[in-house]
């Protein structure tokens, strides 16, 4: 039933009037309450975007394969140190997405993440006006659950350089178009090129939407609908970009890259548990509904480590949704029979593939989280509004979904605000800028306090000194550089500063200071 429709539906009475004057309050107001909860996201999405520090995997592999990029001008092939990367076997969507940012803000961790955030605030905000077909309560129920979902605020997704916002955004739009087939044929092309998309910004990934989108129009039967004209153009819509990507690449790079592409990126991590990521079936299961712990510095533990504290947003999201769907079986499926397969093949599909692959990472499913969060925000309106409910179980239900709502999201809050950096990682980039005399130099590292000094570059280290100071990151540490003779700079650790300044480092000139480190030319 619609908020709209729900005005006559109710008796008199005080408790009734007053729970109809509550609900007539968000039915009125839907406008100045979405955008008051699109503040919220904006704020989760974009403050202190760039205060924590950068990840040393994905986020800065990303970073150098984009700055490269950038600096090369080459949008086809991306390289790691200036060499061909075939480590990082995406299509170069991604790269493009935080190269936009270099150009509009400059070489900086905020251009790094910026399109990731834009991307998942788009996402959010249009996955809740789809839901506005359903009811107006419904899609700011639908916002507030996004708001209060702390996993794409904390590690890959909404905050973070790297692929899954705008893979999860394509994605998303993709089965969004999917579930319009039936109003409107050329929805069928919009979700068709909405996979080249996503298959272009993380690769085999996008499979998902090839299984859930031919599952999908064989249960609606809207497979035998389509036309021969129209199967041409949906099938146009998705090969001819992907088609240009990859003849584009081949002409740059030869077969190396796809030969990758296919043996690592899909063979290997279906069949192989790669870098350590071997899991039990329900590992997703088990570190997203039973509640992970979210730490002061705005990370996450997948196991929750303090019942009190952990966070079970989704496990509350997906109780909903399991009762909504009990209570309003028949009625759902015969008002939105399409939309409901197609939610339940979008939250399903992805969750159980990916929980048969052997290499397990919690941002796989992250597009799964997207249709959870959607019906659940359909089935808390039609809680809140069904007529078979006690009005007393309703106020319940209102007040018990908004504390928790509002719970999460400051939870969210108060993590985003607690974020903190990497001391070595800010003396990087307080240390070089692009205008200085060394900038453009080799460099070498020589940090640590431990026995074992690390001489060679780890992938964040390496993406700051490039984006900061356009360094060309060299191995080798202490001893290469005193055998280096370019124009060379060291960053040091105090404690092996203070062991070698008399002897080895004595003609070394300081270039920059901290308590912990030091910068020196030869």
């Amino acid at each position: 039933m619609k908020l709209e429709t729900f005005r006559a539906s109710l008796p008199p009475g005080k408790g009734k009037k007053a729970y109809h004057a509550v609900l007539n309050f968000i039915n009125r107001f839907y406008i100045p309450i979405f955008i008051l909860l699109s503040g919220v996201l904006f704020f989760l999405c974009f403050y202190h975007l760039d205060v924590k520090w950068v990840s040393e995997w994905d986020e800065a592999r990303h970073g150098v394969n984009a700055y490269e990029m950038y600096t090369n001008k080459n949008f086809i092939v991306n390289t790691y140190n200036y060499e061909n990367d075939y480590w990082n076997l995406k299509p170069p969507l991604s790269y493009w997405g935080i190269m936009l940012g270099f150009r509009i803000f400059g070489f900086n961790v905020f251009s790094l993440r910026f399109y990731s955030a834009v991307c998942y605030f788009i996402t959010c905000i249009v996955a809740s006006l789809f839901v506005k077909r359903q009811s107006r309560l419904a899609s700011l129920a639908t916002l507030g659950f996004f708001c209060a979902s702390g996993l794409a605020f904390a590690t890959h997704m909404a905050r973070a350089g790297d692929a899954d916002s705008l893979y999860t955004m394509f994605f998303t739009l993709s089965m969004l178009a999917m579930m319009l087939v039936h109003e409107n044929k050329k929805m069928l092309y919009m979700s068709g090129l909405c996979f080249a998309l996503a298959f272009l910004t993380k690769s085999w990934h996008s499979g998902m939407i090839v299984i859930i989108g031919g599952l999908y129009l064989l249960i609606t039967g809207e497979i035998k609908k389509i036309k021969s004209k129209e199967w041409i153009f949906f099938i146009l819509s998705f090969c001819l970009p992907i088609f240009l990507w990859a003849l584009a690449r081949y002409l740059a790079d030869g077969p190396r890259f796809f030969i990758e592409m296919l043996n690592t990126d899909l063979l290997n991590r279906t069949s192989n548990a790669l870098e350590g990521h071997e899991y039990p079936f329900s590992f997703y299961f088990q570190h997203i509904f039973n509640g992970y712990y979210q730490n002061i510095d705005g990370s996450y533990s997948l196991i929750t480590k303090d019942g009190l504290y952990g966070n079970y947003i989704y496990k509350f999201a997906l109780l909903i949704c399991m009762i909504g769907a009990i209570f309003f079986n028949m009625l759902f499926q015969k008002e939105h029979k399409n939309k409901f397969i197609g939610y339940f093949l979008w939250f399903f599909v992805p969750f159980l593939a990916f929980s048969a692959t052997k290499t397990k990472l919690i941002w796989y499913v992250y597009p799964a989280l997207i249709p959870l969060s959607m019906v659940a925000g359909i089935y808390t309106a039609k809680l809140l509004t069904s007529e078979q409910i006690l009005l007393k179980v309703k106020w319940i239900l209102l007040i018990a979904i908004t504390l928790l709502l509002f719970k999460y999201t400051t939870l969210n809050i108060n993590a985003i605000q607690e974020v903190k950096g990497d001391s070595f990682q800010s003396f990087i980039a307080n240390s070089v800028s692009r205008d200085s005399s060394y900038a453009g130099a080799d460099a070498y590292l020589f940090t640590g306090d431990s026995e074992i000094p690390k001489t060679n570059w780890s992938q964040d280290i390496l993406f700051l000194g490039e984006i900061n100071g356009d360094y060309h990151c060299m191995d080798g540490g202490l001893d290469a550089f005193l055998k280096s003779k370019d124009s060379s700079v060291l960053y040091i650790s105090s404690v092996y500063y203070k062991l070698y300044q008399e002897n080895e480092l004595k003609n070394c000139d300081i270039l920059y200071q901290s308590e912990d480190f030091y910068l020196l030319s030869n």
